[in-house]
C-alpha cells in the first residue's frame, strides 16, 4: 500500500470510527486488521484530546447507553477520550438509580417485615424464656418445624443446627414431655384471663382441661415461664365502730352465704378520675353467687346513680330481692332511696359505720377489679372508653373468672347448678 493511500485510509477509518462505526465495521471494510485500527486510533490521540469531552447529564448518558447497548469501554474510553475508571463509575452509578434496584430493595424489606411478623407470632404462641433448658427447645423446634423454617427457629431459640441434631437424637422422657404441654397450657391459660389470675385459678382452669396438676407443679412451671404470681395487697382498715344504729340496722350481719339467688343483694360504689374528673362505678351483687347483676357508670355520685342501679337489677333478674345491704353513704340512705325500698318491700341493712368488713363481698370485688383492670390500664381519656374497658370486665368476671368462696366455679355456673338442683 503506498504510503499517501495509506494516510488517506486512516484518516477516513478514523473519522468513520469516530463518527459511530466499530471497528469491527471498519476492518471488514478498509481489510485491515484490529491491531491496525487501535494503533490509527491511538496515533491519533493529539488530535482527539484537542475535542475535549464535556462531562454534561446528556453525554453521560450517552456514554454509559453506548456500554449498557453492547459496546466495549476500551472503544468508548478511546473515541470519548475518557479515563476507563471515570466511565466504570458512570455506569456503576447508572446501575444503581436503575428501577430495578429499589424494587429489588422493596421485595427484601418486605421479606424481613413478613419473617418479623412470623417471628411475633411464634413467640406469642410459645412459651419461650430464658430459662428453658435445651431438650424443651428441641421439642418446641420440632414441634414448630412444619409450619416455619428451621433457619428462622434457631435464631428465634439462640441455637445452633448441630446442637439441634445432636439433641434430636436423645430420647425425651415422659416427665419433660409433660411440662412442655403443661406450660403451653398455662400461657394459654394466663393470656386467656389477661393476665389476671395466679397458680390457684390456673391449677383449676388445667382440672377443668383434664390435667390433675398440684399447686407447687404450677407455681414451679409459672416460675420457669417467668410469671408473675398476683398477691392481693392487704388493706389494713381501722373500723370507727362496730356497734350498729337503731335507725340504720344491721340485718346482714355478715352472713354472706345465702341459700339461694336473690335473697340477699349488696351494692357499693367506687371512684376513678378521668383527666382529674371523677367519674363512679355503682355495683349490685347477687350474694348467693356473687354475680355482678347490674352495674352503673356516672359523673356525679348522687341517689338517681343507686336507683337506676337498683332498677336495672330488678329489670334483669325479674324479681326483686328480700334485704338490700350497702354502706352508709348518703346515697343508699337518702330519703328517695329509702322509700323506693319500702315501696318494693325490701328490707334495707347497713354496715357499721367504717367497718368495710360488714360489706366484704362488695370490697372483695372491687380490689379485683382495680388490681386486674384499673392499675394495668394506661389512663382513660374519655368516660365511653372506662364504660367499655368495666363492661368487658364484668362479663369476664360473671362467666370466666374462679371464686375461691364459691369452690373455684364462676358466678354463672353456681347460678346453673342452683337451677339444676
Amino acid at each position: 500500500m503506498k504510503p499517501h493511500i495509506k494516510k488517506n485510509l486512516k484518516s477516513r477509518a478514523v473519522n468513520s470510527y469516530f463518527n459511530g462505526k466499530s471497528v469491527n465495521y471498519l476492518c471488514e471494510k478498509y481489510q485491515v486488521k484490529k491491531s491496525a485500527i487501535y494503533q490509527w486510533i491511538k496515533d491519533s490521540k493529539d488530535e482527539i484530546k484537542e475535542a475535549t469531552f464535556e462531562a454534561s447529564i446528556e453525554n453521560k448518558q450517552l456514554v454509559t447507553s453506548l456500554v449498557l447497548n453492547g459496546a466495549s469501554i476500551k472503544e468508548v474510553c478511546l473515541k470519548y477520550n475518557i479515563k476507563q475508571s471515570t466511565l466504570y463509575h458512570w455506569v456503576s452509578r447508572n446501575n444503581s438509580e436503575n428501577i430495578n434496584i429499589p424494587i429489588t430493595a422493596r421485595k427484601q424489606k418486605l421479606k424481613d417485615i413478613n419473617r418479623l411478623e412470623e417471628s411475633i407470632a411464634i413467640l406469642k404462641s410459645t412459651s419461650i424464656t430464658r430459662n428453658m433448658d435445651i431438650l424443651e427447645k428441641v421439642k418446641l423446634i420440632k414441634l414448630l418445624s412444619s409450619n416455619h423454617s428451621l433457619s428462622l427457629l434457631f435464631e428465634l431459640f439462640s441455637m445452633n443446627r448441630s446442637t439441634f441434631y445432636n439433641y434430636s437424637k436423645i430420647n425425651i422422657s415422659s416427665h419433660i414431655e409433660r411440662d412442655i404441654m403443661l406450660k403451653q397450657l398455662i400461657k394459654e391459660t394466663y393470656l386467656r384471663h389477661r393476665k389476671r389470675i395466679g397458680a390457684l385459678k390456673i391449677k383449676q382452669d388445667l382440672f377443668l382441661q383434664g390435667h390433675l396438676v398440684s399447686i407447687k407443679k404450677v407455681y414451679q412451671l409459672m416460675q420457669e415461664l417467668e410469671i408473675r404470681k398476683i398477691t392481693p395487697k392487704k388493706n389494713q382498715y381501722i373500723g370507727l365502730s362496730k356497734r350498729g344504729n337503731i335507725k340504720m340496722p344491721n340485718h346482714l350481719k355478715q352472713n354472706f352465704n345465702q341459700k339461694a339467688p336473690n335473697l340477699v343483694w349488696v351494692s357499693d360504689i367506687t371512684e376513678i378520675k378521668i383527666k382529674q374528673n371523677p367519674v363512679y362505678l355503682c355495683v349490685i351483687m347477687d350474694l348467693f353467687s356473687r354475680k355482678i347483676i347490674a352495674h352503673q357508670v356516672s359523673r356525679k355520685n348522687n341517689t338517681r346513680l343507686t336507683t337506676m342501679t337498683l332498677n336495672h337489677a330488678i329489670i334483669n333478674q325479674k324479681t326483686k330481692p328480700n334485704m338490700f345491704h350497702s354502706d352508709r353513704g348518703v346515697q343508699y340512705t337518702s330519703f328517695i332511696f329509702k322509700k323506693l325500698l319500702q315501696k318494693l318491700e325490701i328490707t334495707q341493712s347497713f354496715s357499721a359505720p367504717g367497718y368495710p368488713y360488714d360489706n366484704a363481698a362488695m370490697e372483695s370485688f372491687f380490689a379485683a377489679y382495680k388490681r386486674e383492670t384499673v392499675k394495668k390500664m394506661v389512663p382513660f381519656k374519655i368516660i365511653q372508653d372506662y364504660i367499655k374497658m368495666v363492661n368487658e370486665y364484668i362479663l369476664y368476671y360473671n362467666n370466666y373468672r374462679y371464686h375461691k368462696s364459691l369452690g373455684l366455679i364462676t358466678p354463672n355456673d353456681k347460678e346453673k347448678s342452683y337451677c339444676l338442683n
